[in-house]
Formats: structure tokens, C-alpha cells, sequence
């Protein structure tokens, strides 16, 4: 449904525990919640009702207006809220992921549903791909250590090709391979860092 990962901190998060705090599994009761966006300050607000009763669910309600066509779009839907045991006694609210992705639907129960920028519905964290920015960050720092990697062994396949430094006064051209390689190598103190945040303490 939505194929790009979001960040969960640039998304709009509704939680059973805010809920709960705030006395909405009580039976029955209506409110809302207004959030604003860090980067723009725009502010967003949804409706919604929450019942406890014969059909435990959050029903939404809210107004959208879709960047593309500027059209505004009015929404109402609803997710079922299921009880989860806990450990010592009692029970914990969740909500049960309604949405289908790919023709499938999801049902999971989770205790977060998120919204992320330009989407209509909330929905967990599966069905939006949620990320968390130290994963992200995490997933970022590999990519630069895998390419690092590989720049060090072109570097190594390089240098070792190499017979003759300079013809005419000048470099050669695998030289000059090699020095644009070496300008795309971390210094040792940025490649020990690296390793630091992937591997833990060296």
C-alpha cells in the first residue's frame, strides 16, 4: 500500500495507552486530537468515538485534503478493539488493524496506529512501514560500512595493477583512479566510528 518506509517520528500516532489515560474506555465517549507538523507547522485534527460496549471499536472521522487535486475528502471508518490478556491479571485495549494491503487484510492487534504524511487512513506500523529513525539511522550507517568496504577493495585491485606511477611527468590513469578512490574512503577515526555504532565497543 505504501511502499516507501515512513519514519514513525514525521507520522501522526494514536495509542491505546493515551486513550486510557485520558478515560476514553469508559463505554462511550467522542474527542479528538490535534497534532501539528515539526517541519511545516501545519496543524491536523481527527474525530473520533470510542465504545467499549457490545462492539468494542474507535470509529474515525475527519476531513482530508489531498495535495494533488486540493479536493477535500471527508473520512469515516473504523477499527474493532480487541482485549489482550496480561501477564499478572487483567487486560490491556487494543486495536485490530483493519486495512488490506496488497488485496490481503491485515488484523493485527497492535497497541499504535499511525498515520504518515499524504496518507488517507491510520493503520499499524506493518501495513504503513513504519520505521523507527534509530533503525533507519542504523540501516544508513551499513550501507555506508558495505561501501566502504568495497571502495577498500577496489582501492587494493588497483594499486596492486599498477606498474607504472607516472608517464610524462604526470600521473597515469590508474593513478588517478586510484587517488578518486581514495577521496571517497572514510578517514580511520570516521571508519572506526562506523564500526563502533554497528558492532558496539571495539
Amino acid at each position: 500500500m505504501y511502499p516507501t518506509k515512513n519514519s514513525a517520528d514525521d507520522c501522526f500516532c494514536i495509542d491505546t495507552q493515551w486513550l486510557k489515560q485520558h478515560g476514553y474506555f469508559c463505554g462511550w465517549k467522542s474527542g479528538g486530537i490535534t497534532w501539528s507538523r515539526g517541519w511545516s507547522g501545519s496543524e491536523s485534527s481527527i474525530g473520533f468515538t470510542v465504545s467499549t460496549m457490545s462492539s468494542p471499536e474507535i470509529k474515525f472521522q475527519y476531513t482530508i485534503t489531498p495535495r494533488w487535486d486540493g479536493e477535500k475528502k471527508d473520512m469515516d471508518y473504523s477499527f474493532p478493539l480487541v482485549k489482550v490478556p496480561c501477564n499478572l491479571g487483567g487486560f490491556r485495549w487494543a486495536f485490530k488493524c483493519s486495512l488490506y494491503k496488497r488485496n490481503c487484510y491485515c488484523g493485527r492487534t497492535v497497541y499504535k496506529l499511525y498515520q504518515p504524511d499524504g496518507s488517507d487512513y491510520f493503520g499499524c506500523r506493518k501495513c504503513m512501514n513504519i520505521v523507527y529513525e534509530s533503525q533507519r539511522k542504523s540501516g544508513c550507517r551499513l550501507e555506508f560500512f558495505g561501501k566502504a568496504l568495497d571502495n577498500e577493495r577496489k582501492y587494493g585491485e588497483v594499486y596492486d595493477s599498477i606498474h607504472k606511477w607516472h608517464y610524462q611527468g604526470k600521473p597515469t590513469r590508474k593513478v588517478r583512479k586510484l587517488r578518486r578512490l581514495e577521496a571517497r574512503m572514510p578517514s580511520l577515526e570516521e571508519s572506526i566510528a562506523i564500526k563502533k555504532s554497528i558492532f558496539g565497543r571495539l
